[in-house]
């Protein structure tokens, strides 16, 4: 006799918007980790460009860390309370502006506003707890290979 519970979900059912939504969160995750990676691969051609020394490009990576750092709390934080949705946009739009402000940098503190502040908080917006928010809100079983998903940024 087959089990009633066992059968798929209904295209529409809430289960699908649900790996709908953590493929939109993976796809933002993943654009966050590259963007905020590949700093160090721009570093030699900023300072070859600009003139600028090592030390004042290799700042932007140490700002970045920090407020990385305290951003993704904030935004796990955020998820808890109002839904991930929230901290999800703000992540994208944040990433899309530093990644636009970096092109034009002219001086140091325009980079550390752009890789140190912008994209490292994009970065944290679209880090691990808003994801573990996204899953434990969106799947009530099973959760082990969603997180998973969420987990590989």
């Amino acid at each position: 006799m087959p089990n009633a519970s066992a059968q798929p979900p209904q295209v529409g059912s809430p289960h699908r918007y649900a790996w709908a939504g953590l493929g939109a969160f993976a796809l933002v995750a993943l654009l966050a980790s590259g963007v905020r990676g590949s700093f160090g691969v721009i570093v030699r051609p900023i300072e070859a460009e600009t003139g600028w020394p090592a030390t004042e490009v290799a700042m932007a990576g140490g700002v970045s860390i920090l407020i990385y750092a305290l951003v993704t709390p904030l935004a796990g934080f955020h998820a808890d309370r109002w839904g991930p949705r929230i901290p999800l946009i703000a992540s994208t739009l944040l990433l899309g502006v530093g990644s636009a402000t970096v092109m034009a940098v002219a001086a140091p503190w325009q980079l550390y506003v752009a890789v140190g502040v912008l994209i490292a908080a994009g970065a944290g917006g679209a880090a691990m707890p808003p994801a573990a928010s996204l899953v434990m809100r969106s799947f009530r079983s099973a959760r082990g290979v969603p997180l998973g998903i969420a987990a590989v940024p």
